[in-house]
């Protein structure tokens, strides 16, 4: 049975994290305002019209102000949520860019091309990601050129020392350096 993994940390990337947080905090901030001030402008304009032209109608606070506080709750809604949109695009656009390049050079490492670099745009997210990733197929590089000089290391000496002189022994021997090559070769180096 599987133990569920708890979160102790929530703010993982806390620059980020926070800068998220604040642009939508801002953003309803921001529409609570734009509200508020279009409820303003129109109730402003629809009381003063109602007055001027009242010829003595009794009408509820809320039949003369729900025509202006939808027409406001409205224009608010689609000012503030066309912002949202913007925004929510283009933060997530800083993750969701690194994650396909992270996508496909993993494809192309899992092909065997150990030369892969993942480099990301300056204001992209998951930087620190991108350098382990380099660092891992770099190292992989660099663990398979060794076994690959090893390799042609222990088939130079066994042919030196006539290891291999067509024995089952010296047969075993060298298909498995034969196969230890074909998969080296395999690789990108």
């Amino acid at each position: 049975m599987e133990a569920k993994l708890k979160r102790s940390n929530y703010f993982i990337k806390k620059t980020f994290q926070l800068k998220f947080i604040g642009v939508f905090l801002a953003l309803i901030i921001l529409g609570s305002m734009i509200l508020g001030w279009v409820i303003y402008r129109i109730t402003n304009q629809s009381l003063a019209r109602a007055f001027y032209q009242s010829h003595l109608q009794i009408k509820s606070t809320w039949e003369i102000l729900f025509p202006s506080v939808a027409v406001a709750t409205l224009l608010a809604i689609f000012i503030s949520g066309t912002i949202s949109v913007v925004m929510v695009l283009i933060f997530s656009h800083k993750i969701a860019g690194p994650l396909f390049r992270f996508e496909k050079n993993l494809e192309e490492v899992a092909k065997g091309d150990l030369t892969v670099k993942t480099k990301l745009r300056d204001t992209d997210q998951l930087e620190m990601l991108a350098d382990k990733l380099n660092i891992l197929t770099k190292e992989l590089n660099l663990r398979i050129k060794e076994i690959k000089t090893e390799t042609e290391k222990l088939s130079e000496c066994l042919q030196k020392t006539n290891y291999l002189d067509g024995s089952a022994k010296s047969k075993e021997i060298k298909d498995s350096l034969d196969h230890l090559d074909k998969i080296i070769s395999q690789f990108k180096l």
